[in-house]
């Protein structure tokens, strides 16, 4: 997740205490939301056309037209504005303008980093070495963390829920590993639905026919049920068949995925260090055995967790942490998106019509999945 100031300041305009969320009862993964986001999520930072700020709850439809008139890359929709004819609730974006989240309302992102928070609780639950330790971070998740884990933008109240469910029987974690499934599995369907210009019917059911449950199920997801939530946003009543020819996963992408949420899972791990002490005694841990068997069940890879914890000299800072955890969720999104379908001119169209202001809307760098996908199909 691109984890930064404006995400805590949309956590927090939608009356989330990141520091002390309240643990939910009901552990369902969060409600995935569609590639349609409303007016209210984006604001117009400037574009190289009219050289200055402007804020799309107040652009006049005469300021869009000029917009519309000069980009040749501008995609319109109806100006959001109290003096416009058109539509209310709706707006225009061009390519060249950057967008921030407004924070006042970021559904997509919130449920992005809600599942990832319940990921990383199971991913703790799971490598944790005894029913004490357990319940020593679910009665004070803040401490366990050292405060830091809210900080980087995770919810620790997520965190908690899924290590105090782990809790009641002890470490297990194999079924830490089978909870984390649909939680993994939400995340993708979030950014999948929010990789493309806002409103773009057609792009949403071509990933419908082109997506491949086979290939998504061997990257770990629940691949019919993206497959099924992606359709039922496309307006499909049943969910079609694929096209494209018969899938065979590639080992190496899921190598490639396991990996990069090892080194994701360490920085998110390190980064609750407050002292050169406390990583010492993580790096410790490591070396005695602690915990490494379990992560390996969970379905982690051990020696590159530890090869990061032991590796920093010092506490890595906030936003370093959150350039980490954005890095390496954005190179996992990069793999599970190449290796989700085969249909010729898969990756052309990704290449073509993924959008990277709608990208870094949901937490992931934008520019960066585009380069790759790009280069892949350009290989």
């Amino acid at each position: 997740m691109k984890i930064n100031s404006l995400i805590l300041a949309g956590i927090a305009g939608l009356g989330i205490a990141v520091a002390a969320v309240a643990v939910p009862k009901d552990m369902k993964p969060l409600a995935s939301v569609s590639q349609t986001i409303s007016a209210n999520d984006y604001a117009k930072l400037g574009s190289n056309n009219a050289g200055k700020n402007a804020d799309l709850s107040t652009t006049s439809s005469s300021q869009c037209e000029s917009v519309r008139g000069t980009e040749p890359e501008c995609y319109e929709q109806p100006c959001f504005a109290p003096d416009s004819d058109c539509a209310p609730g709706s707006f225009c974006i061009c390519d060249d303008v950057l967008m921030k989240i407004n924070k006042r309302q970021a559904p997509s992102l919130i449920a992005a980093i809600g599942n990832a928070s319940y990921v990383f609780g199971w991913e703790l639950a799971g490598a944790a070495t005894s029913q004490a330790q357990l319940r020593s971070a679910c009665a004070n998740i803040v401490a366990f963390g050292h405060g830091k884990w809210a900080a980087v933008g995770l919810i620790s109240g997520y965190i908690t829920a899924a290590i105090c469910a782990a809790s009641v029987a002890g470490p297990n974690p194999e079924e830490a590993a089978k909870q984390i499934i649909p939680y993994y599995t939400n995340i993708f369907i979030t950014q999948i639905l929010n990789s493309f210009l806002p409103g773009q019917g057609d792009t949403t059911t071509w990933l419908c026919q082109h997506l491949q449950a086979d290939l998504l199920d061997g990257m770990g997801f629940q691949g019919q049920h993206v497959r099924d939530v992606v359709c039922a946003a496309a307006g499909f009543s049943a969910t079609p068949a694929s096209e494209g020819p018969a899938p065979v996963v590639d080992p190496s992408d899921r190598g490639s995925t396991v990996s990069d949420a090892s080194l994701l899972y360490a920085y998110e791990l390190a980064s609750s260090a407050t002292s050169t002490a406390q990583l010492t005694s993580m790096c410790q841990d490591f070396g005695k055995g602690f915990g490494t068997t379990d992560l390996a069940r969970v379905g982690l890879v051990a020696p590159e967790v530890a090869s990061v914890i032991c590796g920093l000299s010092a506490p890595i800072s906030v936003a370093d942490a959150q350039a980490f955890i954005t890095g390496w969720s954005t190179r996992i999104y990069i793999t599970q998106l190449k290796a989700a379908g085969n249909a010729d001119g898969w990756l052309m169209y990704l290449c073509a019509d993924l959008y990277t202001a709608a990208m870094d809307a949901v937490g992931l760098d934008g520019g960066l999945v585009k380069a790759a996908i790009c280069g892949y199909n350009n290989a």
